[in-house]
């Protein structure tokens, strides 16, 4: 296990093997997980504290060797592999872990909150970066055969950007 302080301790604990697939195959490595340590909050070896500050490097960084070098900075050698696994996988968590909540809005069981109450509230999204899509298209007269190649902007894109 490795803990926030950089710290590896070797731990045996009891593995609960995911449920066998009826059919041909085998199931696919690590699917299970140790019960004594997921109750602690363990996950593949790191500990809690451990994947919210590598996500957190990750996410505040702009690239992932970026926060490594930041990590290295504060102690923590890890491989850039174990930091994309460790962010990558608190992703997969909190999709799952939204996915839940916006089940049980839907359903009526998630209870209305104060903490918004009489504020004004702003809502601000960013798109990322948006695809330009590559259309090709025939040229028109002489020369039919050849085609151009046209870049198009999104609907309502801003042309200066």
């Amino acid at each position: 296990m490795r803990l926030l302080g950089g710290l590896v301790l070797w731990i045996a604990s009891l593995y609960c093997a995911p449920a066998r697939r009826s059919g041909k195959g085998r199931t696919q490595p690590g699917g299970g997980l140790h019960s004594e340590l997921a109750v602690f909050g363990f996950q593949q070896g790191h500990s809690a504290a451990l994947i919210s500050h590598v996500a957190r490097q990750a996410t505040l960084l702009p690239s992932f060797e970026l926060a490594r070098q930041e990590l290295d900075r504060h102690g923590l050698s890890l491989n850039i592999k174990v930091i994309h696994r460790s962010t990558h996988g608190l992703g997969r968590q909190l999709l799952i872990a939204r996915r839940c909540a916006v089940e049980r809005y839907r359903h009526g069981q998630l209870p209305a909150g104060t903490e918004c109450a009489g504020k004004r509230i702003v809502v601000q999204l960013d798109g990322g970066r948006i695809r330009l899509r590559q259309v090709t298209r025939k040229q028109k007269g002489k020369g039919k055969t050849k085609k151009q190649n046209a870049v198009t902007r999104p609907t309502g894109a801003n042309p200066s950007c």
